[in-house]
């Protein structure tokens, strides 16, 4: 499950916590958080044999895992916690959602956003 903290909320952040129960059964751990990318289209060549490519460029957000054993499309409840960068507990975040879910083929994804006015699934 990925949590991404926004930039403006980023400079206030200086550890996160996780805590998350999906049917039952619940993990938890402090994230490790790296910069954050976003892509960005290269160029495509022309003709028949041709190519794109791309690559990722700093966004100033910080990006966080908490890797469960398994993702289904019951409910999940995810609390954040942490601390901010003057030792200070971070407001405590929760919150209940259900997790993305694509056909063809079937993918289920997890994903939170993080600011100072509370976090959300993204």
């Amino acid at each position: 499950m990925t949590t991404t903290i926004l930039q403006s909320y980023v400079p206030a952040v200086r550890t996160l916590h996780m805590k998350v129960c999906q049917s039952g059964t619940c993990r938890e751990g402090d994230l490790e958080l790296a910069p954050g990318t976003t892509p960005v289209d290269q160029r495509c060549e022309q003709g028949p044999e041709s190519a794109c490519s791309a690559n990722a460029s700093p966004d100033g957000t910080l990006t966080g895992h908490l890797w469960l054993d398994l993702l289904t499309e019951n409910p999940i409840e995810a609390t954040l916690s942490g601390s901010g960068v003057d030792g200070s507990p971070l407001p405590v975040r929760t919150i209940t959602f259900t997790p993305k879910l694509t056909e063809c083929p079937k993918f289920i994804t997890a994903s939170l956003l993080l600011d100072a006015d509370g976090v959300r699934q993204a």
